[in-house]
Parts: structure tokens; sequence; C-alpha cells
């Protein structure tokens, strides 16, 4: 959902700067003989589930790429995270410093799992055609030569993008196919998927998205097979009033569309109380992460990213207040709420 902006030049300037700083088995009961030598009894204990630790992690979100902002930043989700996530424009691996290289050694130094989402659909760039594809599937395998991430998503809320521009999404269902076995040859290890816009999934097009309820759509997933994992982006804020309200089965239903392991790749709630459409309230965004981790747990969903901690990087006024950490850096109640989810 957010569009981020390139990452300039600075920040490769911070790389330096910022450095340096199960399950239980199932256990068969021995076998018991009873009095009659013919009659032999043997039980089994059920398996015992592994206790439900996700991966938690934020997306890049520092309050500036200048001064001590980014190294601050870096400093504050030291130890309090698995994954740094960052999504950007695909055509970005063509510049000759991609911020995506520069990101993944920070994450490196900061002993952290690099989740990047390739978006090669983004405004104002030239369409999709078979020599741009080839193109972006050359800048890729040339970023995977030297850097092997995590995860890595080759497509951004690609469910909104079938429905608001058909012929751009084909042309992603082509790239797809064309770089996932440049993934599989170079990053054997990297876990492959696209992203899917969750409230849009679910048809909830109204509040911030301007139109009318409709009908949930989940065939999109089924366009792109291959995929480790299958990823959402989700704030539900832009369509409800109040995290209480949504569905006992709001995340957990996406079990019986997938059995793939599940990521969400993007998450929030405002904060924001003077939004003129849905506000929100510091309490509402804690209300949200137990909602969230409730059915995450249920869903044994494989990891959780909130895509904000500071918002001054933000041009949505309805993003803005998504942040764990208030304008004067100060932590909301939600960020410690949060943290508690990694255990």
């Amino acid at each position: 959902m957010r569009r981020w902006a390139a990452i300039m030049v600075v920040v490769a300037t911070c790389v330096t700067a910022c450095t340096d700083e199960h399950a239980a088995p199932g256990a068969t009961a021995p076998t018991v003989a009873g009095t009659d030598a013919a009659m032999v009894g043997e039980t089994t204990t059920p398996t015992i589930p592994a206790p439900y630790e996700p991966r938690t992690g934020f997306a890049l979100s520092p309050k500036s790429y200048t001064g001590s902002d980014l190294p601050d930043f870096l400093a504050l989700i030291d130890g309090n995270a698995d994954i740094l996530m960052h999504a950007g424009g695909w055509t970005e691996l063509l510049q000759p410093q991609p911020s995506f290289t520069v990101i993944d050694g920070l994450a490196q130094q900061q002993g952290l799992d690099s989740l990047f989402v390739l978006n090669p659909v983004v405004a104002g760039a030239a369409p999709l055609t078979d020599a741009s594809r080839g193109q972006l599937v050359t800048a890729l395998r040339e970023f995977l030569t030297a850097h092997q991430p995590a995860y890595l998503g080759l497509g951004n809320e690609v469910n909104k993008l079938a429905d608001d521009d058909p012929a751009a999404f084909e042309q992603v269902v082509l790239l797809w196919a064309e770089a996932l076995p440049v993934v599989r040859e170079l990053s054997p290890d990297t876990k492959v998927f696209v992203t899917f816009q969750y409230e849009w999934l679910l048809g909830l097009r109204g509040g911030w998205f301007g139109g009318v309820e409709v009908a949930e759509d989940w065939s999109s997933l089924d366009r792109f097979p291959g995929a480790d994992v299958v990823a959402f982006t989700t704030y539900p804020s832009l369509v409800f009033d109040d995290p209480t309200t949504l569905p006992a089965d709001y995340y957990t239903r996406i079990a019986a569309h997938t059995e793939l392991p599940v990521l969400f790749t993007e998450s929030g709630w405002t904060a924001d109380d003077t939004l003129p459409l849905l506000p929100g309230s510091e309490q509402e965004q804690v209300s949200f992460i137990d909602v969230f981790a409730t059915q995450a747990a249920e869903l044994r969903a494989e990891v959780l990213v909130w895509s904000f901690v500071f918002g001054d990087q933000i041009p949505q006024q309805q993003f803005v207040g998504m942040t764990l950490r208030r304008a004067d850096g100060s932590a909301r109640p939600s960020w410690d709420r949060w943290l508690a989810l990694r255990g």
C-alpha cells in the first residue's frame, strides 16, 4: 500500500556509520500388559504443537535519511526484530547503487533477515513490455549474484493491480514466470512470493478506498504457481472504525484458501484521532495488535511486519498516524505491545 520513495544516496554513507554497533515430539507410551497375556494395549500421546513464535519486524521507516536519524532507527529496532522490510520499485535495481543493496547491508549488520518486495508497476513508470520485462529480470539476476534475501516478493498488491489495470497484471504474471527460475538458480534458499492487499481482496472498498463493498475475490492467489509463501498487506483502519469489530475469522479465513505459510509484509492501524474519516486512537492501535496477534497465532503466520516506526516520510494522511512512535520520538503504548509478540 505504501509507495516507498527511493532511498537517497545518504543511506549509503550511513552503512559504515551504523556498523556495530520445538516442536515437542509426540511420545509413544510403553506397551502395557494386562493380566491376560493375550491382551496388549498401546496408547500414544498426541503431538504437542510448538509454541507459536512468529518472526516479527519493521519496514525501514526512520524519521529521515539525514543526520543521525537512520542510525537512531537501527539502534531502536536492534534486538527487537527478526526482519527488516523494504518495498520499492523493481526499477531501483537498475540504479548504480540500488537501495536494496544498501538496505541488505544494513540488515546484515543488524543481524536481521531482509524481506524485499519488488514492485514492477509503479506510478509514473513506463508500462511493462516484453523488452522491459527482460531488463528487470537481468537486473534481478545481477542483484541476486551478490545478495540472497531471506524473503523476496516479485510483485506488490497484485490483486489491486488486477482490478485497476488488468493488462499490467497479466504482464506481472509473465514476469513472475520469467523471474522465478532466476531466484531458484541464484538464491535457492530465498522464499519467493507476491503480495496481495488484504482489505481489497475481501471486497472492502469503502472508507479510505472511496468505493463500495464487493464480493471477496481470492482468484489471484492461483495466478502465481511455485510461490513458497503467500503474503498480504493489511490496513483495516482504512475501512473499519474499531478493531474490536473485526470478524473473528478476519485473518484466520486465509487458511481456507491456501496451504502455504502466511506472511504479513505490511500491517498497521491508525492512532490519529484527527483524521476526517475513520479516526483512530492509541488504544485502538493496541487493541488491533491484540486482535491481529490472536488470529495470527491461530493461523500460525510465519512473519508479521509493522509498516511504520516513524511517519515523517509518509505522504498519505491516512497512514501518518500508524506509527509506533510519536512525532517527538516517544513510544506509543503499541510499541511495547508489538515488541511483546516476539517473545
